[in-house]
């Protein structure tokens, strides 16, 4: 766990407890706008190779027990899929890896990822619009864990 601004920590820490031992905790409480708590879970592997983070933010009437309980959730739910990418990381590095790929040596990178969303879909699709030497398939179905192949043609 990162970082916790306010909020019962103690249901959180127990929570991940339960699944995992933190190797760096930080509980903070700091001024915001916001006067929700939030929930950061910064994971990495024990090679630091593999890295994700994973957050939920609370609200007027969301308790804190469940903003903590959600941001651990969906740190468990991608370490389950012993996916490389989490899914919102997935569709962010299409760009850079597909001008990488443009100058490179190498015909095509691959990676595994924990969902696929729509937003990964429709930019597999649009990237190869702009960058005629880029094809990006997906192997997988929407909502589930996938496959992305970004080749040089």
């Amino acid at each position: 766990l990162a970082k916790c601004y306010g909020g019962d920590v103690t249901r959180k820490k127990k929570l991940l407890e339960k699944n995992l031992e933190p190797s760096d905790e930080i509980f903070e409480r700091v001024k915001s706008d916001s006067s929700g708590t939030m929930v950061f879970v910064y994971a990495v592997d024990k090679d630091k190779v593999k890295r994700a983070g994973f957050s939920e933010l609370g609200k007027k009437g969301y308790p804190a027990e469940k903003v903590g309980e959600n941001a651990v959730y969906k740190f468990l739910e991608f370490i389950k899929t012993k996916a490389q990418f989490e899914e919102h990381l997935a569709d962010q590095i299409l760009i850079p890896l597909s001008f990488v790929l443009i100058n490179s040596i190498e015909k095509g990178f691959s990676f595994t990822i924990c969902k696929i969303t729509k937003h990964l879909l429709t930019q597999a699709w649009l990237i190869p619009q702009f960058l005629e030497k880029i094809a990006i398939k997906i192997s997988g179905k929407e909502g589930e864990p996938g496959e992305v192949e970004i080749e040089r043609k």
